[in-house]
C-alpha cells in the first residue's frame, strides 16, 4: 500500500474548492454522529455507509463530493469511536466524541479512486480530485 502526504499550494479558486469538500465531510460527520449520539447502540458502520445515498438526496451538495471520500468520513468516525473504547478499556476517564466546528474539520482522505497524481518532470507535482466543482488539478 502507498500511502501520499503532499503540500499543497492552491490557488484561490482551487482553495475554495477544498474547503468546500472539508466542509461538505465536517457536515456529514456530524450528521452522523448525531445518529449515533440518538440511538441507543452504535449503528454498524455498513448501516451508515448505506444511509450516503439517503443523505445525498437530503443534501446535494453531498453529490459534488467523492463517494468514496464521503465512505472514509464514515471510516474516520468508527476509528475515533474505537479509539474512545480502547482508551476506556485502558482504565481511562473518557467523554463522547464532539462535533466538529466549522474551520475545525481539517482533513479528507481521498482512498482508491476520485483522484489522480500527475507527474511532471521528475516528481508528482499535480493532485486532480474529481467532482470538486467541475474537477481541477491542484498545484
Amino acid at each position: 500500500m502507498l500511502t501520499y502526504k503532499f503540500r499543497l499550494y492552491p490557488t484561490k479558486e482551487q482553495e475554495e474548492k477544498l474547503l468546500f469538500i472539508l466542509e461538505q465531510c465536517r457536515w456529514l460527520y456530524n450528521k452522523l454522529l448525531s445518529i449515533i449520539n440518538e440511538s441507543k447502540s452504535t449503528p454498524p458502520k455498513r448501516k451508515m455507509q448505506s444511509m450516503l445515498p439517503k443523505l445525498k438526496e437530503e443534501h446535494p451538495e453531498l453529490k459534488e463530493v467523492n463517494a468514496k471520500t464521503l465512505q472514509m468520513v464514515v471510516f474516520m468516525l468508527y476509528n475515533n469511536l474505537r479509539a474512545l473504547a480502547e482508551l476506556k478499556k485502558k482504565g481511562r476517564k473518557v467523554g463522547r466524541l464532539r462535533y466538529k466546528k466549522r474551520g475545525k474539520f481539517k482533513s479528507f482522505i481521498l482512498n482508491q479512486s476520485g483522484f489522480k497524481l500527475i507527474e511532471t518532470g521528475n516528481r508528482f507535482d499535480r493532485l486532480y480530485i474529481s467532482k470538486s466543482h467541475k474537477s481541477s488539478s491542484l498545484h
